[in-house]
């Protein structure tokens, strides 16, 4: 019988693969939690990454996490835990399903793992509130990075401005590109005057309301 390493890696290496057989690695890692083996999270978070549809990839993860809570603490090694990047696999998917509500449930779970949000999180976080229509809210997920003491990176900017193109915002678009050439200090202050003009929208869903407190708690102005 294989063990748990062996049946990680397997499933890891099927769900890495050119042929991105996603389902193997998915078909692997449910036969390990049913025989009460927890795999390793570079296994788990390689398939939520590439299982299609999104919801089977949730599955997947809420599997992987209900059998972890439910492990004895002696059998849980710390390379099953979920980190970063686990997480955000998971949270892609969510924002590829258009699920706010379990969107918010996962990123509020992270500090129950440990895993702290990086900057990969919040270009997640972009993309969830787009997808959401929140506008006010990806005008300000710039500002929430940096009062949490992390730096942005390219994809950063690439997910911001492939955001307001799809709001149909080609001013911000060209604003945002503007000074990214010119290497100004000054986004922030640019896109915080987006998101003043979006407050006051009543048209919010319930579940996009959700996502309020993950951008906007603890902003403190700092600039960029």
């Amino acid at each position: 019988l294989l063990d748990a390493n062996s049946l990680s890696l397997a499933a890891a290496a099927a769900a890495r693969s050119r042929s991105r057989d996603a389902c193997l690695a998915h078909s692997l890692l449910l036969y390990m939690l049913r025989q009460g083996l927890l795999p390793d999270r570079r296994a788990y978070t390689a398939a939520v990454a590439r299982l299609t549809p999104p919801t089977k990839a949730l599955r997947l993860f809420d599997a992987v996490l209900r059998h972890l809570r439910r492990a004895p603490p002696e059998l849980v090694y710390p390379s099953c835990l979920p980190d970063a990047a686990a997480f955000n696999a998971a949270l892609s998917a969510c924002a590829d399903a258009g699920d706010c509500r379990r969107f918010r449930q996962l990123f509020d779970a992270m500090s129950e793992w440990s895993a702290a949000a990086n900057a990969l999180t919040y270009n997640v976080v972009i993309k969830m509130c787009a997808r959401a229509g929140r506008k006010d809210l990806v005008a300000r997920v710039l500002e929430r990075m940096l009062s949490s003491g992390l730096a942005p990176c390219a994809t950063t900017f690439h997910s911001l401005v492939a955001s307001f193109v799809g709001f149909g915002d080609i001013t911000t678009v060209e604003r945002i590109v503007q000074a990214m050439q010119e290497e100004r200090k000054d986004i922030c202050s640019l896109l915080r005057a987006v998101a003043m003009d979006c407050d006051g929208a009543t048209d919010v869903e319930e579940g996009a309301a959700l996502l309020d407190d993950i951008v906007c708690w603890g902003q403190t102005g700092t600039g960029l």
